[in-house]
């Protein structure tokens, strides 16, 4: 096993970010117990050093002749200085005069610290005896070291402590939080592999839950695009197969001498080859649409005579269906920042599909409204009508609401939704009202944000 994909783990990265944290605590604990430790010895050795100096004061009270300038107790404070290696001053009871020192520098010791206790004879304070200590002398008596041994141990039993929780903490920490992830891990796992139509589990932290939320999403766009292109497949392989069938039959006719090479059969052979030519430019306009990859080209347009010159153009495919097409139009301007081809095909879209689903004798109107804050382009006809099952569906692609009749008119089902596309691209919403063989009616609402 490599080591690099080792330390990968999350759950051996949790713990080694524990690990550093039980060590960067276990570090300030350390500085902590030291100045801690540092304090309780110098108060210690200060009550210490505090009773000593008392003990020595009333011994001096006790052998002292006279007063404390008496030459006789000269030699008492020598003795003193010599039995117990002290340093030390004799005060008068003022502490203002020094009556007898011990030959030395204070200036000498580091840490110098001095406890006076006073010298009482007989009921009378004759002076102060002032003994000098250094605080951090590493010359310690045995009740001293044993104290310092005493703090040393408690360090240790701390720190030992402490760094087993903090280790057995960080252990038990990453564990739970690499098993809670584990289920992500192995659906991610399973996705890698190639298996797609599952749902990953939510595990983890917030952010894995967002990170799931985002592949969740990706795989069911994923699947959805799976499932589209195999329909696509599909239609494309029956709606090319029966033009090129047909094509191609009709050719062996002729050259085989069965049908005349008259001006009827050509047409016959050209009407399947252009039904091939629309089909090859319907499905590029589709890939441009799933790929959002049209360019808009926006300006500001008067969309009446782009209306007008596409109702026009379907006034002959209408007559010969026999369908009477309306056209209702304001007196006024209608100006909209938009791609002007691009709303041709949107609404060129919207009246071939009325035409198609409105049965001979019937009627598809077109026309504009103008509301306070947007412009409405509409589409309305009396033919067959959608199901409101069907009108959440209608816009998705390859998607036909009767597929013989569509096939017979020539349609792939993908108008709608290019249209929707286009739609979604310049921040515009088609919305459908319709009803089981009473009709339908497609709007485009077109916010007015002119600038």
């Amino acid at each position: 096993m490599s080591v690099k994909p080792f330390f990968k783990k999350a759950s051996v990265q949790f713990c080694i970010i524990l690990l550093c944290m039980a060590t960067l605590t276990a570090g300030v604990l350390y500085i902590t117990h030291a100045i801690y430790s540092d304090q309780q010895l110098k108060d210690y050795k200060m009550a210490y050093y505090t009773e000593q100096t008392y003990r020595l004061s009333s011994f001096l009270g006790s052998n002292i002749v006279g007063d404390l300038d008496e030459k006789e107790n000269m030699t008492l404070f020598d003795n003193l200085a010599k039995s117990f290696s002290i340093r030390y001053e004799i005060l008068d009871h003022q502490r203002e005069e020094k009556i007898h020192e011990t030959a030395f520098n204070t200036s000498t010791i580091n840490n110098v610290s001095y406890v006076d206790a006073p010298i009482i004879s007989n009921g009378k304070l004759l002076g102060y005896l002032r003994a000098y200590y250094d605080i951090k002398s590493l010359e310690m008596s045995p009740s001293l070291r044993k104290f310092q041994n005493s703090l040393d141990n408690q360090w240790r039993i701390v720190a030992n402590v402490t760094m087993l929780v903090l280790i057995v903490s960080s252990l038990i920490i990453a564990k739970i939080y690499s098993k809670s992830m584990k289920p992500t891990v192995t659906s991610a796992l399973t996705v890698l592999q190639g298996k797609r139509d599952i749902h990953v589990p939510k595990s983890g932290t917030l952010e894995m839950d967002y990170l799931v939320d985002s592949l969740n999403s990706v795989l069911v766009e994923f699947n959805n695009m799976e499932n589209w292109r195999k329909q696509m497949m599909e239609d494309l392989t029956h709606e090319i197969r029966t033009p090129l069938t047909s094509v191609q039959l009709m050719m062996e006719a002729i050259i085989d001498g069965v049908y005349p090479t008259s001006t009827e059969n050509l047409q016959k052979i050209y009407k399947e080859v252009d039904r091939l030519s629309r089909l090859i430019l319907n499905v590029q306009d589709l890939s441009e649409a799933e790929g959002a990859r049209f360019g808009l080209d926006i300006t500001k347009v008067n969309i009446i005579p782009l209306i007008k010159g596409t109702y026009d153009g379907f006034l002959f495919v209408a007559a010969q269906k026999n369908i009477k097409l309306y056209l209702k139009l304001p007196n006024k301007p209608c100006v909209a920042e938009l791609d002007a081809d691009r709303f041709v095909q949107v609404i060129t879209n919207l009246i071939s599909n009325a035409l198609k689903y409105t049965l001979e004798g019937g009627t598809v109107e077109i026309g504009v409204e103008i509301n306070s804050d947007e412009i409405v382009f509409y589409c309305e006809d009396n033919g067959i009508g959608i199901s409101e099952e069907d009108q959440i569906l209608v816009f998705n692609r390859f998607y036909r609401v009767e597929k013989s009749r569509t096939s017979e008119n020539g349609g792939l089902g993908i108008g709608l939704n290019i249209s929707h596309a286009l739609a979604q691209a310049h921040g515009w919403h088609i919305v459908i009202e319709s009803k089981l063989a009473e009709g339908s009616k497609f709007s485009v609402k077109i916010p007015l944000n002119i600038k």
